[in-house]
């Protein structure tokens, strides 16, 4: 996959999955809603450079302090607001969200590519 392929299948997953839940997790628990698409963009960046500064403690930490920096980043982020019942749920709007050809395909280039970067990764 060329970078620019790969750009294109991230922005239709962000798109169509992350960005809404994630607002929609910002408006219901803080009441905060962009007003404007550079705004909603800054939110998305910012919310990325928390989760990256999660993820580097992470290596540099214990393995503890880690775990609850990522589990604290997850539940400013917004990503580990559901429970087991809501699996369901989860499961019913990933197959409507796939009905989107384009969001399909960008899922499954996504896919490849990490199974590829796992594939390199367990060979060095």
């Amino acid at each position: 996959m060329t970078e620019q392929q790969i750009q294109a299948a991230f922005d239709e997953v962000t798109n169509q999955v992350y960005a809404p839940v994630f607002f929609e997790k910002l408006a219901q628990e803080y009441g905060m809603i962009p007003e404007t698409q550079e705004e909603a963009v800054q939110m998305l960046v910012q919310a990325a450079h928390v989760k990256a500064a999660a993820l580097q403690q992470i290596e540099k930490e214990p393995k503890q302090l880690g775990n609850t920096l990522l589990k604290t980043a997850n539940q400013v982020l917004g990503l580990d607001s559901y429970e087991e019942k809501d699996e369901n749920l989860i499961g019913q709007a990933a197959s409507e969200l796939l009905k989107n050809e384009k969001l399909a395909s960008a899922v499954k280039s996504l896919c490849v590519l990490a199974n590829e970067q796992n594939t390199e990764g367990g060979e060095s």
